[in-house]
Order: structure tokens, then C-alpha cells, then sequence
């Protein structure tokens, strides 16, 4: 017997299965978009991580070369090669682990080796606490290589990351004796600790791993239970065999976000439970075949946003000469403008510093390299500024943290009135498309602050703003009751005149800021006869 349905009742019953549609792609979207948003924040940490680990090798190799030409270029030691005086060699070799460098920890120097021109050991000296088993070179194929070499070749500084007895290592091997070599000198330092302060950089806890699991370093920061954030991992391979050399892994505290998200899918169930309420009510009274074309633009709009979340934003411009069906279409666009804002805000958040509503390194990077980008070809200049807020610890040690915080947030403010910088309309963040061509004011952590000022002119024009700045700060402030003055530390960076890399922009701008912090001035410009041996925080 053939089973019939009223037109009324498949009506119902289609409105249902279209509303459970809905829900089911809206839940399966916000899941989709969820574990979206976990795999770019995990990947964006990941490159974020292997572009601070390519600056602190960069700057390890730096300073390991800068060790060795100071010391192949030393009297002492040419004497001592010349003379074939191996036990003055050694000696000389020994006094290079109480240089600045190794004692100030910036350069964990592990072992200094004189070869001869044939590779044969001279003289050799490690580190007292070395994890060094076996004399000689550390990484053989760096030898290997060296050997291969021909006529200017051999002039050739050779650098590598190399593995030896389960631990890495970082090896630079110098030419002796200048166009003509009679031998080679190589540098032997731990990666570790130079690839720690990252985590200063990043604001978030690191620890590093050897391949095998052994703990080499892990911040104090670095929660016992990680249920409520994500890790990223980035693997630092050798250089010439590609072999794994450490895992760095960094830590992101995500609970805020799965919480945020719970909610907006929570309300977009709600909302679309109430939708769905309201249609059947509608196709009740309203048994019409004009429903059908708007109910089936709606499937199929849904179909088009599970395949392209581009879409999520775009509304259904449809309209129907039902009422109820119009509501319904403005309804559903509201919902899918609520997520798409939600995502928008997240982007944003990415950016911004949650204590002071500024920017963070983050997009300080990001509009530091677009103006570099911008400007390569055009002949403009642009400012930074690194800026040191003198007294906070005093303040933080006095009146505690939440002191601090105000001081920070106060501060903030009276340096965001002086400049350019674009307006918000609300608390949201902030993204790169805000700031192009305004002056950028961002936290970089802790009491540290940065200003790009695009466009300069002219060092006038620098100078007035940093005056500005430092008498924007002068006043005192009321924290608790209490007067407190301050003031701050500036160090100013031109490019291209002072560099044509963030990081070297960076490194000089920190100089200056040293500078005028040891010497009590307000603010500083870098010039080219200042000594950039001294080494910043970073």
C-alpha cells in the first residue's frame, strides 16, 4: 500500500530537514574553522620560531667569527704559530674562554683547534664543563670538506651545525696566515643558549630538545599541564646532512579562544534552532509554492559556504514576496556576518598587545618589513625608535604588578597622543591595512616600547618628535595615591642610513638606547663610530 503524505506535512518535513542542514553545516563549519585557525596559529608560530632560530645563528656566527679574527689577528698567537711554540699556543688558546663573549654567556664557546695547512692538530683547548669527549675536530665532515678545497677557495671562512656524540654543535673554521694559509682555526660553540633568549623575543615559554628527547633548556614559564594551549614545534636540522640538531617548541596559551568559540557556536546553534522554529510556523499558514525557490537558495548557499569559507561574509542578496521568508534570509545573514566578524576579530587579536591595546612585535615586524619593501626602490627613509621605561621596576617592586600595569597603560597613551597613529573606532585590534602610512607605536613586552615613523623628512623632524615624546612622559602620574615621575630611554635608528635590515635597524636602535639609558639622556641616534660590541637583551 502506497504511503501518502500532505503537502503540509512534506512541506514540514523538508523545512526540517533543510534547518537540520543548516545546524549541521554550521556546526561542522565552526569545527572546520576552529581547527583552521589552530593549524595557521600553530604554523605562523612554527615560521615565527625558524625566523628567530635563522637571527640567533646568524648571530651566533657573528660573534664566533668575530672571536676568531680577533684572535688569529692577536700578536701573541701569530708569534706563537710562527714559532711553532705549541705550549704558548695552547696557552693562548686557554685565555680565550675568560673573553667577553664566553663569560657574559652570549657565545658558549666549547673548543678552539689550530690546524695546520695538512689538518694536523696543533694545539687544542675546551670548555671545563664541555660535553666534548674526543679530541680534534667536532664535525669531520667540515674537515672533509675543507680538505676538497683549492687555491682562493681555502680563503673561504666554512661554517656548519653538525651533530657529535648526540649533541649539536656549531662550527666555524678560519683560514691562518692570510693569502698563503698555514693552517686553520676552529671555533667550536653550543647552539643552546643562544637560541634561548627566543623566548624573550616571542613573549611565550620555549623549551629545547634534543632528538632523542633529553631536555637541553626549558623556561621558567613552561606550564606543567598543556591541555589549555598549543605547542609548536620546529625541528633545526644539521647543515650538511640534514639530520635533526633540536626541536624547539614553544607554548600558546589558547583557553580564552576555545572558549570564545564554544560560544559563538554555541549562539549560532541558537540562532539557527530559532530559525528553523520560525519557518516551520511560517510554511504552516503559508502552504506556497514560492517558498520552494527561496528554501532551495538558501540549501544551496549552504552547500557553497561549507566548500569556500571566503564566502562566509557574503550576504544573500535574494528577496522574497514572502515576509517571513525575507526574515528568515536576513536572520541567517546576520549569523553568518556574527562569524565572520568573530574570525576578523581573532586575525586582530593575533596582533595586539591585550594589556595596552597596542600593537605587539608581531605586526611591529610585519610593518618594519613592509616598509622595507616599500621603500628599497624609493629613495624614502624611515625612523625607529627604541624606547626603555626607566622606573617601572621600581614602580612594579613598590606598589606591585597592577601598578605596573596602569603605569604601562598611562604611558601608552600619552606617547599614542603624540604621534600619527591611526584611530580605532574600538578595542578589536589592529592589522597591518590600519597602519599604512601612520606612525606605529607597539609594546614589545615588558616595559619596552617601539615607533616607526614613516616618511621622515628630515633628522629635525625625528628630533621633534623624540623631544615630544620624552615631554608627553615628563608629568607625573597619580599611581595609588602616589606621585610618581618617570622617563624614558630612547635609541633612534635611521634607514637606510644606519641599516637596511630589521635586524641590524634593530641591533643599532638598541645600541643607541644603551647608550642613552648609561649616559642619562633622554634619547640617543645611533651613529656609525659608536662600538656595537655591546650586546642589547635581545
Amino acid at each position: 500500500m502506497p504511503f501518502y503524505v500532505s503537502i503540509k506535512t512534506n512541506l514540514i518535513l523538508t523545512i526540517l530537514l533543510v534547518g537540520l542542514l543548516g545546524l549541521g553545516l554550521a556546526l561542522a563549519s565552526t569545527s572546520v574553522y576552529r581547527d583552521v585557525i589552530l593549524d595557521y596559529k600553530r604554523q605562523s608560530l612554527v615560521d615565527m620560531v625558524e625566523i628567530k632560530t635563522r637571527d640567533k645563528m646568524n648571530q651566533l656566527e657573528e660573534y664566533a667569527r668575530d672571536l676568531g679574527n680577533s684572535l688569529k689577528t692577536s700578536t701573541t698567537f701569530r708569534q706563537a704559530l710562527d714559532n711553532d711554540n705549541f705550549e704558548a699556543l695552547h696557552g693562548v688558546l686557554e685565555q680565550q674562554f675568560h673573553q667577553y663573549f664566553v663569560t657574559a654567556n652570549i657565545l658558549r664557546l666549547e673548543r678552539l683547534v689550530v690546524f695546520s695547512i695538512d689538518f694536523e692538530t696543533l694545539a687544542q683547548s675546551s670548555a671545563e664543563n664541555t660535553t666534548l669527549e674526543h679530541p680534534g675536530s667536532v664535525c669531520p665532515e667540515l674537515i672533509e670538506q675543507a680538505e676538497q678545497r683549492r687555491g682562493a677557495a681555502r680563503l673561504q671562512i666554512l661554517a656548519t651545525l653538525c651533530n657529535n656524540d648526540g649533541h649539536p654543535y656549531y662550527t666555524i673554521l678560519l683560514p691562518l696566515g692570510g693569502l698563503n694559509p698555514n693552517g686553520y682555526l676552529e671555533v667550536v660553540s653550543a647552539p643552546t643558549p643562544s637560541l634561548s633568549p627566543i623566548e624573550d623575543e616571542l613573549g611565550m615559554p620555549v623549551q629545547i630538545r634534543l632528538p632523542d628527547g633529553n631536555l637541553l633548556y626549558r623556561s621558567q614559564q613552561w606550564p606543567a599541564s598543556r591541555n589549555n594551549g598549543l605547542i609548536a614545534r620546529y625541528r633545526l636540522n644539521t647543515t650538511n646532512r640534514h639530520e635533526p640538531a633540536l626541536l624547539i617548541e614553544v607554548y600558546d596559551d589558547t583557553h580564552q579562544m576555545y572558549q570564545e568559540l564554544q560560544y559563538t557556536r554555541n549562539m549560532i546553534l541558537l540562532l539557527s534552532a530559532i530559525v528553523i522554529v520560525l519557518v516551520t510556523a511560517v510554511a504552516l499558514f503559508l502552504l506556497r509554492r514560492t517558498l520552494i525557490r527561496p528554501l532551495q537558495m538558501l540549501n544551496s548557499h549552504l552547500q557553497r559556504l561549507h566548500g569556500n569559507n571566503k564566502l562566509l561574509g557574503e550576504p544573500i542578496a535574494s528577496r522574497s514576496n514572502i515576509i517571513e521568508i525575507n526574515q528568515l534570509i536576513d536572520d541567517f545573514n546576520l549569523m553568518a556576518g556574527k562569524l565572520h566578524d568573530l574570525y576578523g576579530r581573532l586575525e586582530r587579536m593575533a596582533y595586539t598587545d591585550p594589556l595596552t591595546h597596542l600593537p605587539n612585535r608581531g605586526l611591529f615586524n610585519d610593518y618594519i618589513d613592509y616598509l622595507l619593501n616599500e621603500y628599497r626602490d624609493r629613495g624614502q627613509r624611515f625612523a625607529l625608535f627604541l624606547i626603555d621605561l626607566d622606573e617601572f621596576k621600581l614602580v612594579n617592586d613598590k606598589f606591585g604588578h597592577e601598578a605596573g600595569d596602569m603605569l604601562l597603560c598611562e604611558i601608552a597613551s600619552r606617547m599614542d597622543n603624540v604621534l600619527r597613529t591611526p584611530t580605532l573606532t574600538d578595542n578589536q585590534g589592529i592589522s597591518l591595512a590600519d597602519i599604512t602610512s601612520h606612525d606605529l607605536l607597539v609594546r614589545l613586552g615588558g616595559d619596552e616600547f617601539a615607533v616607526v615613523l614613516p616618511e621622515i623628512e628630515s633628522i629635525e623632524q625625528v628630533d621633534e618628535i623624540a623631544k615630544k615624546l620624552t615631554a608627553a612622559i615628563w608629568p607625573s602620574m597619580d599611581i595609588h595615591n602616589t606621585t610618581v615621575t618617570t622617563h624614558l630611554s630612547i635609541g633612534i635608528a635611521i634607514y637606510p642610513d644606519d641599516g637596511n635590515g630589521r635586524t641590524s635597524l634593530l641591533h643599532r636602535a638598541d645600541v643607541a638606547m644603551y647608550h642613552a639609558k648609561n649616559h642619562k639622556l633622554d634619547y640617543f641616534f645611533y651613529h656609525h663610530q659608536m662600538t656595537e660590541s655591546r650586546t642589547s637583551r635581545r
